[in-house]
């Protein structure tokens, strides 16, 4: 009887990027074996306008982007906004109600709290 393997998972690069509120971008990665483009492109309202700017970015583009772009290799996507200080104040009265809640928890015995908090 012969045993069958799992397949190994193949190990991926983490990228993470920054967009600062300055419109600065960092790109940071564990491996130097990455290759990364940054491209901005204009907005649209309407969808007529964003199929005339997904042209325009794959005309613009330099070949072996261009070819990325068109075979639709998006891995991820995200919404930047603005982090305002009521932002700010809301994730500080979040981790004060958290905190509070998990020493009421531990202080009765009743569960161990799941989230920790520093």
């Amino acid at each position: 009887m012969s045993a069958t393997l799992a397949p190994i998972p193949a190990i991926k690069p983490k990228i993470l990027i920054i967009a600062h509120g300055n419109e600065y971008i960092e790109v940071f990665s564990d491996t130097r074996d990455v290759a990364i483009k940054i491209v901005n492109v204009p907005n649209s309202t309407s969808i007529k306008g964003e199929l005339l700017i997904e042209e325009l970015l794959t005309l613009r583009l330099p070949p072996v982007w261009a070819k990325v772009y068109q075979d639709g290799r998006h891995l991820d996507g995200d919404a930047i906004r603005d982090v305002s200080p009521v932002d700010i104040v809301k994730r500080d009265g979040d981790i004060a109600l958290l905190r509070t809640m998990n020493k009421i928890i531990t202080q009765n015995n009743e569960v161990r709290p799941c989230l920790k908090v520093s």
